[in-house]
């Protein structure tokens, strides 16, 4: 089987989104990334929903984790921390494998669950311009609206 990708209409509903935006807003600083540091630069905020202490938001991101665990097929308790990233104007994340090449963080992965299986975004604000997820090796290329989800296997 061949690799592939699916899109989900409406995973996430608009006043959800708006309220993680609104939450987090202030809370993202510049990207991290191990390895090539010019590999990205946007600005993120990883959700140790561990801490969430605002109810709503909690409901939210669980009720978001659930919803990845029934697509996916594996339980929540192997999902890594969600991670909201924004994109502004000529910020970039290059073709990249969406897997763990470093040994120390595939060590610390790996006693969470193990090597990434799937990869899930979803679209909490639809960017004007840009904004596509590109599969070079099928030639395609995938623009989110507000409230659509994409996600693929890893391994097929």
């Amino acid at each position: 089987m061949g690799f592939s990708f699916r899109v989900i209409d409406n995973f996430i509903d608009s006043c959800d989104s708006d309220y993680i935006i609104d939450h987090y807003r202030d809370k993202l600083t510049p990207s991290c990334v191990i390895g090539d540091t010019n590999l990205r630069n946007s600005d993120d905020f990883y959700i140790d929903d561990s801490e969430i202490v605002d109810k709503k938001l909690s409901r939210i991101i669980s009720n978001i984790k659930s919803k990845i665990s029934e697509y996916s097929n594996l339980p929540v308790d192997n999902q890594e921390l969600l991670t909201l990233i924004k994109y502004s104007p000529g910020q970039y994340f290059k073709p990249h494998l969406d897997a763990f090449h470093d040994y120390d963080e595939f060590e610390i992965e790996d006693a969470l669950g193990g090597q990434r299986l799937k990869t899930f975004i979803i679209c909490l604000k639809s960017s004007q311009s840009g904004g596509e997820t590109k599969f070079d090796k099928l030639n395609k290329s995938v623009k989110l609206s507000n409230g659509q989800c994409i996600w693929w296997d890893h391994v097929s």
